[in-house]
């Protein structure tokens, strides 16, 4: 998937995403969505109880 290709990982916990708070899957979904397609977007997240920082691109699906 492009989450895999983008290094995410199953039970990945997301905390921010382009510097703005995640709360829940829908703030995730929404600024996954608002972010411009192609271009680098930070990543922050738990992955087994260490803070790991990605950098992804979002693609279309």
């Amino acid at each position: 998937t492009p989450a895999e290709k983008g290094g995410l990982r199953e039970n990945d916990v997301l905390l921010e995403i382009g510097g703005k708070r995640v709360q829940s899957s829908d703030d995730a979904r929404r600024l996954i969505d608002a972010a411009p397609m192609h271009q680098d977007l930070d990543v922050t997240l738990l992955r087994e109880n260490r803070q790991i920082s990605l950098t992804v691109q979002p693609v279309d699906l």
